[in-house]
């Protein structure tokens, strides 16, 4: 009976109206900014209840949503899963009746850090007051596809910093941890202003003052897969991007209007890698957006090129041209995405 009377009570509430969803689940067009934030109108002498009335929406760092609205210190309440569509800016809130197992949806629209929501007759506005961080990802009970590979190696379904395969995710020079503006010497961790290296350099004629080290591969410090992730996962290796080449079909597609590869293992599993593009700012002094979206991805290996230019690091390249997928070295203070893999347990 609660959960009915509920339901009469909202006049936007839409029995199994599926014309009203407009974003396919979860996997919006951009990252879900709902996860984990909180809501509230707070109205201490609200029109049509004439007393102090509370209005909450709550979203959790999954799928879980609940509506709440307090009378006169008397909660009505309902709880469920939501489904977000990026683009348009708004979610649907999903539950099913206790009565009758039938599910209702009721609709929220987001402008920045307001949300509209219609109850009755009226339209209220939300206010944005919080947002939950989310906990530290835990590699056991992330995304990771087993292909089949000979080595056994997992790998992540999404780019680092991206909700869903097909999202681009962020851009890392190789070495740092941290997404940033402008990519180029000047703002690279291991370089001066002139490209001479600090760290990761094996041929003194390449570092500052002379510098050498022995460091070819990147510590786990300096590993954006590692720092985000935790202990265990990483950047792939140059051999292990070569195995996923030499033991994966190939195949150009276009996932949610998001070019990429999808690369099938021995297995019949698969994961999509997107064209994101790169970051290249050489000699910009401010933001610049990527190139190449849609048409190339690279994707960082976690090892410098020790045999010709320590100044570079060996990256995966794709792009739209016939067997276009392949290892390449570029610069090291480009903008490229990331793709964790761990080994298996």
């Amino acid at each position: 009976m609660f959960v009915a009377a509920v339901a009469m009570m909202f006049a936007s509430c839409d029995k199994d109206d599926d014309n009203n969803n407009n974003g396919g689940g979860n996997s919006g067009s951009g990252s879900n900014e709902l996860r984990g934030t909180s809501w509230m109108l707070d109205e201490p002498e609200d029109a049509v209840y004439h007393t102090h009335v509370v209005y909450t929406v709550t979203f959790d760092q999954a799928d879980g949503v609940v509506f709440n609205r307090n009378v006169g210190g008397t909660d009505v309440a309902m709880a469920g899963t939501y489904e977000y569509s990026g683009g348009n800016g708004t979610a649907f809130l999903k539950y099913t009746s206790g009565e009758d197992q039938s599910e209702y949806r009721m609709r929220f629209s987001v402008s920045g850090n307001t949300m509209d929501f219609q109850v009755s007759t009226r339209t209220i506005t939300l206010t944005k007051v919080g947002t939950t961080p989310d906990p530290d990802p835990d590699p056991s009970t992330a995304e990771w596809v087993d292909l089949g590979l000979p080595s056994g190696l997992l790998w992540a379904s999404r780019n680092l910093g991206a909700d869903d395969p097909e999202e681009y995710g962020n851009y890392y020079a190789w070495g740092e941890t941290q997404p940033k503006t402008v990519y180029n010497y000047d703002t690279y961790a291991f370089c001066d202003d002139m490209g001479l290296l600090t760290k990761y350099c094996n041929k003194s004629d390449f570092g500052l003052n002379g510098f050498a080290d022995t460091l070819v591969f990147l510590l786990p410090e300096d590993d954006a897969a590692t720092v985000a992730l935790g202990e265990g996962v990483r950047m792939p290796t140059k051999a292990e991007w070569e195995e996923l080449i030499n033991n994966c079909t190939s195949e150009l597609e276009t996932l949610n209007g998001i070019n990429g590869y999808r690369l099938t293992g021995p297995n019949g599993r698969s994961i999509f890698l997107p064209m994101a593009g790169l970051h290249d700012d050489a000699g910009a002094d401010e933001a610049t957006d990527p190139i190449a979206v849609g048409e190339q991805g690279s994707y960082w290996a976690n090892m410098m090129d020790d045999d010709w230019n320590p100044a570079t690091a060996w990256t995966f390249n794709i792009n739209t041209a016939a067997n276009g997928l392949g290892m390449t070295a570029i610069g090291r203070t480009a903008g490229q995405s990331v793709r964790p893999v761990r080994v298996a347990q």
